[in-house]
């Protein structure tokens, strides 16, 4: 497209979610060199329910109906100039919380294309109801990995996967021959998540703590506090500026998840993040999991305590084997998980509208 008054519309629905950082935000910049006027909309308070900092004020609002009607009343301010021509993109339906899809026909009728992009089964439970009618009115739906993907060919055939990727550019590899007082086996997520997955990892650290000298390290938003029978536990706060450095941090990246409906969704950003800067993952092989890490080849797949233990402890052990599984992991990364691959595949979605 040439006519520059026609929009492209991105709506991460949040701040600073992953979501938002990695399957939006994070394009903004190579969005911005096609032929569209660039736009960032992001209602307030966002789907995390914060406000931005310059209505930091606002959080004063404890109110929840109030505040929900705060988000409905600024989604439809900031997409009031949407007009013929205009393409929006949205991860996750628009206004999560209510159970019409006004917003979404409304951007319909005013002539624009619509291209859903979702991370998460979030068509797992009651919101799957709501999300049946939106999918198949989107121009475009585009999932984060093939479990999703499956779905949405269900709804609408227009669907493709674009898999969560990282920036090459900002997530560089790490020096390999830095010395390190001791080996650091690390996990990297939100306060949420750690609730979850931590304790899946905890008798095979802890065992491995009793053998073994390493440091387990924590990076989170919040710090869990834990209390194990590990001789050197660390927390690092994270921060958006600060995320490379701490994930550089890692000499053995863990990702564990429970094998459910709604973790076969998950798109891997853990295992990604800690291959891109060299870092071999040791994951739970659900979902695309299985696909980003190659066992035995730039990390290893696990699914029980004794495997966990097992490769955990041999990449403590062998310095010449996490070198050699971080180099795979980070040239699969550029290959396959990088920010410059997937901006290919959203040129096509936008070519093929």
């Amino acid at each position: 497209m040439s006519n520059k008054r026609k929009k492209l519309i991105l709506m991460p629905g949040a701040h600073n979610s992953p979501p938002a950082r990695f399957r939006i935000k994070q394009f903004i910049s190579a969005f911005k060199t096609l032929d569209y006027n660039v736009k960032l909309v992001v209602p307030f308070p966002d789907r995390v329910d914060n406000f931005p900092s310059g209505y930091a004020f606002m959080n004063k609002i404890t109110n929840a109906r109030l505040r929900q009607l705060l988000r409905v009343a600024s989604t439809w301010w900031k997409l009031r100039s949407v007009k013929n021509g205009d393409v929006v993109v949205s991860n996750r339906d628009i206004v999560p919380e209510l159970k019409v899809i006004w917003f979404e026909k409304k951007i319909k009728a005013k002539g624009a294309k619509l291209i859903f992009d979702f991370d998460d089964a979030i068509f797992v439970g009651p919101r799957g109801k709501k999300l049946e009618k939106i999918f198949p009115i989107a121009d475009y739906l585009v999932a984060g990995n093939n479990y999703l993907l499956n779905y949405a060919k269900t709804q609408n055939k227009r669907s493709t996967l674009i898999p969560t990727v990282v920036d090459t550019d900002f997530y560089t590899q790490k020096d390999f021959d830095k010395p390190n007082d001791k080996v650091i086996v690390g996990w990297s997520g939100s306060a949420s998540t750690n609730k979850v997955c931590l304790p899946i990892v905890k008798d095979a650290i802890e065992e491995l703590s009793s053998k073994m000298d390493f440091t387990f390290l924590v990076i989170s938003n919040e710090n869990p506090n834990l209390d194990w029978n590990v001789k050197d536990i660390q927390f690092k706060q994270w921060t958006p500026d600060t995320e490379v450095e701490g994930i550089q941090m890692i000499d053995i990246g863990l990702m564990p998840l429970n094998d459910n409906e709604f973790e076969k969704g998950k798109c891997g950003l853990k295992a990604v993040q800690y291959m891109a800067v060299g870092t071999p993952a040791i994951v739970s092989p659900v979902g695309v999991n299985e696909k980003i890490v190659s066992h035995g080849v730039d990390g290893y797949h696990v699914n029980n305590y004794a495997e966990w233990a097992e490769h955990i402890g041999t990449l403590v052990q062998d310095g010449t084997k996490r070198k050699q599984m971080g180099l795979a992991a980070r040239l699969k990364v550029e290959e396959q998980y990088s920010l410059k691959r997937a901006f290919v595949k959203w040129q096509e979605v936008l070519n093929n509208l």
